[in-house]
């Protein structure tokens, strides 16, 4: 019995194909003909097919007339359609009733061009309405599908270009009503939208599920309930696309929930891709879109909404340092085709730890473009951990705790390349605590070590508060004002101003002048180097409790220091150095050929002339040494000289006058004094005290000159002047009392007078010999100087003359005598010649 139904139930189907078959084949022309030419009737555009065939079988229960190669339009425009397959569907009685009804199109391998021309028509608008016409084709369409099929829209006026391609699209309604719903279902891949010459969205897969609302008379357009996604990233919808004018406006909301924030930062932007391509983010978002955007004479398209993240993290890539545990809201805004410009950013409520710190805050930035940024930022960091994790490293090295409260707000003309001015107007306040931190702000500048205290921000000057650290091995404490921060630490060329009272409980110079290298290891601590700052000006009150350089040591230095437009001066400079008191002001110039120029006066008093010579290294000679001076010295001094880098000074640059008077000094085994042996016992010559020198020494040319001085002492009195150059030739002339070389050198046998050369009597019984030291100061040479004596006896003879004259007027006969006498002594055409002074003086 089964078996005859299944054979019957065969017989059927076979009878109904056969008749499928047959009806298809006996109808085909008939139906093609009475369809195609009732739609071509209706067209005002020309449509052209290759093929067509008939089904009973194809698309059942429906019969369907397939179209092969239709194309509808015109060349050389693009045609609005060109498709490979179109199926035309509709009852199986209406073969029979010769009265069709289109209930179903189908659309397979198609490309549909739609086009708004520059004058503003459009090339779709291809049917026309002829009610006195017979109608024998009906279209009550129920159901559209789309399959591989490519789309592209032009508005011609607005420059804008959309191309997308259907994989799939079905949609169930009744189309044939002029306001109908329909349950619509895509999946197609967006190939581009571009505005003017700039591209968006470009290859964007997106699927589609929703109730779509239809009125054709009011062109209003409703997607209701959607479920959409983008790119793998799901969004609910509500949309409403309508005609207004001329022109079409989208109204759209789009909800999202755990949203990938990898998938949405690949749909940004490619410019603003470019800036964050480093980070790596790891995080979901939820949050509400607005789009708003109109087709037309006009063209605009705008997105706002708001988003939120919850345990959220950014890794930078380079470094691999992230922050972690991120939290915050926010919202945002853009609009095309300008995106920079117009788009703005908030976010609230922002947390995250950066390694083991942390960091709260708010942001905010309108266009990306011409940023107008807005922050308020609280942290508990690691420098070092700041510094690694932004793009630009605008601090050289750092490294330390700080801990931040700041509030930042400026308007930059631009996104990049920044200087000074694009800081002009930022507003900046708020306090730093360092603790232990360390600072290079720039790759050839030194270093701040230990660097403890707080700095506030107030505007464009930054206030340190009792900030202390250490400089190349000097400790200090730093109060007071620091201007242009950011655009020196940002920019290139831009120069930071200091302000401020220094105090250092010990200055090392030797130190502070060590030439350093970043690497630790390749420091020279021989080689010495001053270096002034290239891009800071500063005025220090500085106080030291200690100052050493070298053999150099001081107490209780004050001061203040100037450093601007190549010069650095210091002024009001006193310190205790030597057992006496410093007191001095100066400048030193920076030269172009890596010199300085240096200028400077003191005055020294009650100073140790042991003590002094020793801390200034015997100024650069090694005959008169800390070894063989005693005393206390009070000078006033004028200096210049040419300083090289290497705190080197050029000799022959050296001009210097100084005042000096030494009191209770004493000679100790001075070699050039000891060459007088000639006129005094070599054992008084070896410890030569005396109560007061005073004179003005002059330095130049290499050369010391020294004016006429009497010099009092135990050994022998002596006037002396002359020059001796730094390689030590001199040029010295003695006078010296000769009754004291004859008390002090006279010997068993006694002299006669007239072997001293010319000798000369000041008129109160003193006779003086003029003696002329030569060569080198190691190894001098004595003449009698017969310049100097005939200078003194041309003295005597004016004095002698006005003497003679009284004497003349009181007639005394033993004045005449005498006055006789003293003419032959003074005859200065009774010359001797010079000679030199026997060894045995």
């Amino acid at each position: 019995m089964g078996k005859k139904i299944v054979l019957f139930a065969c017989i059927i189907v076979l009878f109904t194909v056969i008749t499928a078959v047959i009806v298809a084949f006996v109808f085909e022309d008939k139906i093609a003909e009475r369809v195609l030419n009732q739609l071509y009737k209706n067209t005002n555009v020309e449509i052209k097919h290759k093929d067509i065939s008939f089904s009973l079988i194809r698309k059942f229960p429906l019969a369907s007339l397939q179209v092969n190669n239709l194309n509808v339009g015109t060349m050389p425009a693009p045609p609005l359609l060109n498709a490979d397959m179109i199926f035309l569907q509709f009852s199986i009685l209406d073969v029979f009733r010769d009265n069709y009804t289109i209930r179903k199109v189908a659309v397979k391998n198609a490309s549909l061009h739609l086009i708004i021309d520059e004058n503003g028509k459009n090339n779709w608008d291809i049917f026309v309405s002829d009610t006195t016409r017979t109608q024998q084709v009906n279209v009550e369409l129920k159901a559209v599908q789309f399959r591989n099929v490519d789309v592209q829209f032009e508005h011609r006026q607005q420059k804008l270009d959309i191309a997308a391609h259907l994989n799939h699209l079905s949609a169930k309604g009744n189309f044939n009503n002029h306001v109908f719903s329909t349950n619509l279902s895509t999946d197609l891949k967006i190939k581009h939208i571009q505005s003017d010459t700039k591209n968006y969205l470009v290859n964007k897969s997106v699927k589609l599920r929703s109730e779509l609302y239809i009125d054709i008379k009011e062109n209003n357009y409703k997607i209701q309930n959607g479920v959409f996604e983008f790119e793998g990233i799901k969004f609910t919808t509500q949309a409403m696309l309508q005609q207004k004018s001329k022109d079409y406006v989208l109204d759209a909301k789009i909800g999202f929930e755990n949203a990938d924030v990898v998938k949405i930062f690949k749909e940004m932007p490619h410019s603003i891709q470019e800036k964050i391509n480093r980070y790596k983010p790891a995080a979901s978002l939820s949050g509400n879109a607005v789009v708003q955007a109109s087709f037309g004479k006009k063209y605009d398209f705008a997105i706002k909404g708001d988003f939120a993240c919850k345990n959220g993290s950014v890794q930078n890539r380079e470094n691999d340092i992230s922050f972690s545990n991120m939290s915050f809201k926010g919202n945002f805004s853009t609009r095309l085709p300008h995106s920079l410009s117009q788009t703005n950013i908030h976010v609230t409520g922002f947390s995250a730890n950066l390694n083991k710190g942390s960091i709260e805050g708010n942001f905010s930035i309108r266009n990306l473009e011409s940023p107008a940024i807005d922050l308020s930022l609280k942290a508990n960091i690691k420098l070092e951990d700041w510094q690694s994790f932004f793009p630009k490293n605008y601090l050289h090295r750092t490294h330390g705790q700080a801990v931040i409260d700041l509030t930042f707000a400026n308007h930059f003309s631009r996104n990049q390349h920044l200087n000074a001015q694009d800081f002009a107007n930022a507003n900046i306040k708020g306090k730093v605590v360092f603790a232990n931190a360390f600072l290079q702000m720039k790759e050839d500048e030194n270093v701040y070590e230990n660097l403890s205290g707080e700095i506030t921000l107030n505007d464009k000057i930054l206030y340190a508060n009792h900030l202390k650290g250490e400089f190349k091995g000097n400790s200090f404490e730093l109060n007071g004002t620091i201007e242009n921060l950011l655009p020196y630490v940002l920019t290139e060329n831009e120069r930071l101003k200091i302000n401020a009272t220094i105090a250092l409980p010990s200055l090392n110079l030797d130190k502070l002048l060590t030439k350093t290298s970043s690497d630790k290891k390749q420091q020279d601590t021989d080689k010495k180097e001053l270096t002034l700052p290239n891009q800071i000006d500063f005025t220090f009150s500085f106080k030291a409790k200690q100052v050493k350089y070298q053999n150099f040591a001081a107490e209780n230095a004050t001061g203040t220091a100037v450093w601007e437009k190549k010069t650095l001066t210091v002024s009001g400079l006193q310190l205790n150095s030597c057992g006496g008191k410093f007191n001095a002001n100066g400048s030193l110039y920076a030269n172009p050929n890596k010199t300085f120029s240096l200028k400077c006066n003191a005055q020294i008093q009650q100073a140790d002339m042991q003590k002094t010579f020793c801390a200034f290294g015997n100024f650069g000679q090694n005959v008169l040494t800390d070894k063989n001076i005693r005393g206390a010295a009070h000078c006033n001094v004028q200096f210049s000289a040419i300083l090289e880098n290497n705190m080197t000074l050029l000799p022959h640059s050296i001009v210097s006058q100084v005042a000096v008077n030494i009191n209770n000094g004493q000679l100790l085994n001075f070699k050039p004094m000891e060459s007088l042996s000639k006129f005094v016992e070599l054992s008084e010559l070896q410890n030569i005290r005396f109560e007061t020198l005073e004179n003005q020494i002059t330095i130049e040319n290499s050369t010391i000159h020294i004016p006429a001085m009497d010099i009092k002492n135990n050994a022998l009195n002596l006037t002396i002047s002359g020059k001796q150059t730094f390689d030590g030739n001199i040029d010295y002339q003695l006078k010296m009392l000769l009754k004291e070389v004859l008390s002090k050198k006279m010997k068993a046998k006694k002299r006669n007078t007239e072997d001293f050369g010319d000798i000369v009597d000041d008129n109160t019984g003193n006779t003086y010999l003029h003696i002329t030291a030569t060569g080198n100061i190691s190894n001098p040479k004595f003449k009698w100087d017969r310049k100097s004596s005939q200078k003194g006896i041309q003295q005597q003879i004016s004095t002698q003359k006005q003497e003679i004259e009284t004497l003349r007027q009181t007639a005394n006969p033993e004045k005449e005598k005498q006055k006789a006498e003293d003419k032959e002594l003074n005859n200065s055409k009774k010359k001797q010649k010079e000679i030199e002074i026997d060894a045995d003086w």
